[in-house]
């Protein structure tokens, strides 16, 4: 399992819902283990009881911590 923090600041509140929504129910994404565009993209999966929305801090952003199974 690999455990890590999520930020995207160009997605949206809703867009970002809905991916964690789709994933949830098993479907398979691709993910940079780096953050860069150099690290070839693995697919992988949401452990679906992990995933947890916060406010970060006093503003209008949402940090999304998440637990991800590499397949």
């Amino acid at each position: 399992m690999l455990r890590g923090a999520l930020s995207r600041p160009a997605m949206s509140l809703a867009e970002m819902r809905e991916f964690l929504g789709s994933v949830s129910g098993g479907e398979s994404f691709m993910v940079s283990l780096y953050g860069d565009r150099a690290s070839p993209l693995q697919p992988a999966m949401l452990d679906p009881i992990t995933w947890k929305e916060e406010r970060y801090g006093a503003t209008d952003y949402f940090r999304y911590t998440l637990k991800l199974r590499i397949v």
